[in-house]
């Protein structure tokens, strides 16, 4: 079956066998589609024979019921392109794949006028009710080349082993509060697929990615948000924003063994994780900039890597509620040019290990409560072992006008700290039985204030 658009045509399709290959053709205006196919192995466009809507006010509604369908194949296999100044959504694609072993592989929608009211609007789910095996997302690509980006891609799996390699947006506006945005479900386990690891790849994500990009501090990808959301287990993803004013909105991830990485390169960087709920998940953050970052903990969470990098100016909060997580964090200078950082640890549980570096002028508070926190493996003892290069949960500032503020209430937990630079000030307390504290000072002008109460605590201040 071959069916050829042209100019201002709404034609519906219906097949319902299957090997069916349907092929668009529409340039002009007004360009509408709807695609109906019913059974398997049907497909929308070739690699060799592209399915194409160029003009003005481009739509496209495509549901394929069955299994092993196609849209958009590898090579630009779908692509909509406005290519004029106009007033209202220039682009506007819905992709409904129910049922297993579907692909979309390559959809591009690109606008280059000025579109105040939306450029492009795009929505993919895959699966039905929890149930969808196999799918695959190959290559998404919005543009926006001029004007307000007015950009909007949803995009939701549901089911086991589906695939997602990239979903992109690309903007090129100067508007500070335009719209760019991605809405992102994967609900089920083993999506996302490959690589990532240790915290999520240590975080210059991609994987699996999630992008809004033009580049560092540059005047296009304004206003870029994004929102993740991951129930299920083993499922690996990675996000990645350059420009500014980017925003993570909310990061969801229920469930256990889940890898996501984040990365955010330019100005007003802000990462809100509202939860992370399961077991032995891993989540790296990297930001570079003007960066806020928060990651949440919660339920008991127990045996998560959880990992933030920073340069620039930055704030960073945890809050963890579990036992045997590793909390690491680094904030560092941009560009040898110094930074500002802030850095928050509130812990509830046992057996977790912190541990935090910071370089410039720095803030740290660590809340603590719970036992044998930064405890293993042991070490310290007898007044808490002056020096031998101290250890546990290392905490370290490096820089000038340090504070840094700990209390920890519970029992044979382990602080180790070093201020290394001029005017610091370092608060110590600790309420509980057998805790431990090393605190070097090195530098001029340095104040410690240490308070234990109850028994069987040690500790060792150093200047």
């Amino acid at each position: 079956m071959r069916i050829l658009f042209l100019l201002s045509i709404l034609f519906p399709v219906a097949a319902a066998a299957q090997d069916n290959l349907v092929f668009i053709d529409q340039i002009g205006l007004e360009n509408e589609a709807l695609i109906d196919q019913v059974g398997n192995n049907n497909q929308l466009g070739l690699d060799t024979d592209v399915a194409l809507q160029e003009g003005y006010y481009n739509s496209l509604i495509v549901t394929q019921t069955g299994a092993d369908n196609q849209v958009g194949t590898i090579g630009r296999g779908f692509e909509q392109s406005g290519n004029s100044q106009t007033s209202t959504i220039f682009n506007q694609v819905e992709i409904n794949q129910v049922s297993n072993g579907n692909l979309v592989g390559e959809v591009l929608q690109a606008a280059t006028g000025a579109i105040p009211s939306g450029a492009n609007r795009l929505f993919i789910l895959q699966g039905q009710g929890g149930l969808g095996d196999g799918n695959q997302i190959i290559t998404v690509i919005q543009e926006q080349l001029d004007g307000m980006p007015g950009q909007i891609a949803r995009i939701e799996q549901t089911g086991t082993e589906n695939t997602l390699v990239r979903v992109e947006q690309r903007s090129e506006t100067a508007a500070q509060f335009a719209e760019n945005i991605i809405r992102a479900r994967f609900t089920g386990s083993y999506n996302g697929r490959g690589q990532l690891t240790g915290p999520a790849f240590l975080s210059r994500a991609h994987d699996n990615a999630l992008i809004q990009s033009i580049g560092y501090d540059n005047m296009g990808a304004n206003g870029n948000e994004m929102d993740l959301t991951v129930s299920g287990d083993f499922n690996r993803f990675g996000i990645f924003q350059g420009g500014r004013r980017n925003s993570t909105g909310f990061v969801t991830i229920t469930g256990d063994t889940n890898e996501v990485g984040l990365r955010q390169d330019g100005l007003q960087n802000d990462i809100t994780m509202s939860t992370v709920a399961g077991d032995e998940n891993r989540v790296g953050m990297g930001q570079i900039g003007t960066n806020r970052a928060w990651v949440e903990l919660t339920g008991f969470s127990n045996r998560n890597d959880i990992l933030g990098l920073q340069e620039g100016t930055n704030d960073l909060e945890f809050y963890v509620e579990g036992s045997g997580n590793t909390v690491s964090a680094d904030q560092n200078y941009l560009s040898g040019l110094g930074g500002a950082n802030s850095a928050e640890f509130r812990i509830m549980g046992e057996e977790n290990f912190l541990d935090l570096l910071q370089q410039g002028q720095n803030t740290a508070v660590f809340l603590v409560e719970g036992d044998l926190n930064n405890a293993a493996p042991a070490s310290f003892t007898g007044a808490a072992a002056t020096d031998p290069n101290l250890t546990p949960g290392f905490f370290s500032q490096i820089g000038f006008g340090n504070n840094a503020m700990t209390s920890i209430t519970g029992d044979e937990n382990q602080v180790a700290a070093v201020q290394d630079g001029d005017a610091n000030r370092f608060t110590l307390i600790i309420v509980g039985d057998t805790n431990q504290a090393a605190i070097a000072q090195r530098g001029n002008l340095n104040e410690a204030m240490l308070s234990q109460s109850v028994s069987g605590n040690s500790a060792a201040i150093i200047q």
